[in-house]
């Protein structure tokens, strides 16, 4: 077959599957309105799913707008850069949830049931019940709380498993403890009556319902290079979720402003500590020096030795730095070794310390801390990642001791110089008289001391004015909305769905069943599974009359027939004497009885001589409709009771005569195979014109097989969507093995109607001339809808012209 064919028949099959589809329109309609019915229910009774969305800013601390502190350091004292990862684990920890939970008051919700489906009573609800903090144990059910009048009501749980748990009348306000779990519940004020009312409300533990919450969040950057975040969460009451992000984010706000402010209250609680300390000795070293001044009134300094007392003056300056600074390397090192908030350790530049190594080290180990606790947030401690983390910070904290013991003891080197120095000073100083020494003593004390004050009362300062300042670096972008419109259901393409199924369903059981009917539906059928010649078509009987071709000799059955008279005659050549047609068929009930009995209608009305003889002696049909008297027939005969002019009977029919078939025999087969048999059939031919032979299915038992050398033609009956392929592969067989010559296949019992779409049945014969023919005369039964209208108006207009 050439490509071009196999497009063609490609098509043609489509084309006819299309046919069949729509000829089933009306399964298809029912299909999709159930479908789109679904759908609609669906979309009417389903909850809405609404996506409630909030943006944040995450602002860098390094901007001069919100941090006045750097305006006095001129660098990062208190400042650490932001990871934006960081911070969106951070806003989904479970502290920050719970704690917006507490806030917002979730630990009950309320709902109340409707005609269809559950409604949240969110800030509406007529009950408002509080949990005693005494409470051990929530319900692992909802609540039923019926409203019995103002005073009184009746609870009961949802779930009849714990029915005998909860359950009770009680009264408003009053404490009630059931299965440990203590509560009240208020009646809230209003001008409705809320009596009869059932509400419906389920207690949470904010434990699960944070982790609840963990789950549902979810946190993005709106774009890879910006630092903006947006938080979302689905839900079904969009209200409530709106409240929830935005305290949500004032909280991470919050939040974020304490954490800045912790480093600048550690530093000022160390200067504190400091200052208490050194004021004391400042007290009393000015105590002692104005105690020395008014017992000295007149000593005085000369040139040299003032010119002496300012260089100790400078070395202790120097000396008082080198003081704060090893009191930094002690607290950094307790804190390092003691405290576990390293992220809040105080910078040592903040302490004039300008070590870059140190410097790095604390930054680096304040930032791994950061991600220690944004890792905690949603891993466990067995995380790899964390337990890296933890080496990561321990290597750190080693680091950072040894750098502090090599600074602290290049610290105590510079100490030791610096004290070297005084003490020779100091020595100089022997040899001048006792009162001014001991000036120069307390002098050099007091100024140490004061100057130590008066650096860490301005590095008090300093830190006060930054804490004072810090603003929270977290800005809202956009509060929580409803973002668009809901996400479930999804009413457009739910109905895509159900009219997709209400089609696909239908056609794809159609052509299943199609491709599993192994019936023969239709011509191209017969043709594609035999070689046979094709003899004609013969449309399906009504009107359930068997000589339909004498009934409705115009109807389009009686056309078949003719036309299968016609197709006879080339199919035999036009051979002149008599012409012996077999008609047989897989099964019974395909309609070869009928076949018989119009085919030798239609040939005894075209005046010539024809003989039936029902040759099917195991069912014998008697033939009433002919009108053919008695019960002698074929077998009788065979069987030698009676003679061949008394089996050979006429029929109301002037030139139809029929050989009945008798009674049954107990040896129908041998009989037929009798050599009396085609004695019988030799001296018929030469009275008859035309012999048509009704025998037994072929498909059943051999007597037709035998009785087809007998025939000229052999016609095989097909009936539609009843006679199997099989059947044609049978017949090829017989035919590939010469045991049927001159074989031809009638199509029987055609749907045209059912057919109407692909199925063509215009062989040899028009009909579309058939259609119409027979539709103008089926016993008259019918009149034309376009008569009926004209006769009407006819009688009408009679009627007008004899009034």
């Amino acid at each position: 077959m050439s490509l071009n064919n196999q497009k063609s028949d490609g098509i043609d099959d489509l084309i006819k599957m299309v046919y069949k589809v729509l000829s089933k329109w009306y399964i298809i309609g029912i299909c999709v309105c159930i479908t789109c019915t679904t759908a609609f229910l669906i979309n009417r009774y389903t909850a809405r799913v609404f996506v409630i969305k909030s943006s944040v800013l995450v602002k860098e601390p390094k901007d001069v707008s919100n941090a006045a502190s750097e305006l006095l350091y001129g660098e990062e004292t208190f400042k650490i850069r932001r990871n934006i990862k960081n911070e969106s684990i951070l806003l989904k920890s479970f502290s920050i949830i719970n704690k917006t939970l507490e806030k917002l008051n979730f630990e009950v919700f309320y709902f109340e049931e409707g005609s269809m489906m559950r409604s949240e009573l969110y800030k509406n609800s007529p009950i408002n019940v509080t949990i005693d903090s005494s409470t051990t144990h929530y319900p692992k059910t909802s609540l039923k709380c019926l409203i019995q009048s103002n005073k009184h009501y009746k609870l009961q749980a949802e779930n009849e498993e714990y029915i005998h748990l909860y359950e009770g009348q009680f009264a408003f306000g009053e404490l009630v403890s059931l299965n440990g779990f203590t509560f009240k519940i208020d009646l809230n004020k209003s001008d409705k009556d809320h009596v009869g009312r059932q509400i419906i409300f389920r207690p949470n533990n904010l434990l699960g319902l944070t982790r609840s919450y963990q789950n549902r969040l979810r946190i993005s950057l709106v774009k890879n290079e910006s630092s903006i975040l947006e938080v979302s969460l689905t839900a079904t009451n969009a209200n409530k979720e709106i409240d929830f992000l935005n305290q949500l984010v004032e909280t991470y706000s919050l939040r974020a402003l304490e954490e800045k402010n912790k480093t600048a209250a550690n530093t000022i609680r160390f200067i504190n500590e400091q200052l208490i300390e050194i004021s004391d000795s400042l007290k009393n070293l000015e105590s002692m020096l104005e105690n020395f001044k008014i017992k000295n009134t007149s000593i005085d300094l000369s040139l040299k030795n003032e010119k002496l007392f300012d260089q100790i003056k400078a070395f202790e300056n120097e000396k008082a730095t080198h003081i704060v600074a090893n009191k930094y390397f002690d607290y950094l090192s307790n804190y390092i070794k003691n405290d576990d908030e390293l992220e809040h350790v105080m910078i040592p530049s903040s302490f004039g310390i300008t070590d870059e190594v140190l410097n790095a080290l604390i930054n680096e180990l304040v930032q791994e801390q950061v991600e220690i606790k944004a890792l905690n947030a949603q891993h466990t401690v067995e995380n790899p990642l964390l337990q890296f983390r933890f080496k990561k910070i321990k290597e750190l904290k080693k680091n950072i001791l040894e750098s502090v013991q090599n600074l602290k003891a290049a610290n105590n080197i510079s100490l030791t110089n610096l004290n070297e120095r005084i003490a020779h000073i100091t020595e100089i100083l022997k040899g001048l008289p006792k009162a001014e020494r001991e000036f120069i003593s307390i002098q050099r004390l007091y100024d140490l001391s004061e100057k130590l004050y008066l650096f860490l009362l301005r590095k008090k300062a300093e830190a006060g004015i930054s804490q004072a300042s810090n603003t929270s670096d977290i800005l809202v972008v956009d509060p929580a909305m409803q973002a668009g419109s809901p996400i479930k259901p999804q009413e457009r393409r739910n109905y895509m769905i159900a009219l997709l199924l209400g089609l696909a369903c239908p056609i794809g059981l159609i052509y299943l069943a199609d491709l599993l009917n192994n019936k023969i539906k239709g011509k191209d059928d017969i043709i594609a599974n035999t070689r046979l010649p094709y003899l004609g078509t013969i449309g399906h009987n009504n009107d359930q009359l068997t000589l339909v071709s004498f009934v409705n000799p115009k109807s389009i059955i009686s056309e078949s027939f003719r036309s299968i008279r016609s197709n006879l005659r080339y199919l035999s050549d036009f051979k002149k004497g008599c012409k012996n047609y077999l008609i047989t068929s897989s099964v019974s009930k395909e309609g070869k009885t009928f076949c018989s009995m119009n085919l030798a209608y239609i040939f005894s009305i075209s005046g010539k001589r024809t003989l039936l003889i029902n040759a099917d002696l195991r069912k014998p049909n008697q033939y009433s409709e002919l009108e053919v008297p008695g019960s002698i027939g074929l077998s009788t005969y065979l069987a030698g009771i009676c003679t061949e002019d008394d089996i050979i009977q006429p029929t109301k029919f002037e030139h139809l005569f029929v050989i009945k078939s008798g009674d049954v025999p107990p040896n129908p087969s041998e009989l037929l195979l009798n050599e009396k048999f085609k004695q019988l059939l030799d001296n018929l031919q030469s009275k008859f014109e035309y012999i048509i032979i009704d025998t037994p299915p072929i498909g059943l038992i051999s007597d037709a097989l035998e009785l087809m050398k007998f025939a000229h033609v052999n016609l095989f009956i097909i009936r539609q969507n009843y006679s199997y392929k099989s059947y044609l592969s049978n017949i090829n067989e017989l035919y590939d093995k010469n045991l049927v010559k001159n074989g031809a296949i009638i199509f029987n019992d055609v749907n045209f109607s059912k057919n109407s779409f692909g199925y063509g049945y215009g062989y040899g014969y028009g009909y579309g001339y058939g259609y119409g023919y027979g539709t103008y005369n089926q016993k008259e039964k019918k009149q034309n809808l376009g008569k009926k209208i004209l006769n009407r108006f006819k009688k009408r207009k009679n009627g007008t012209q004899e009034s």
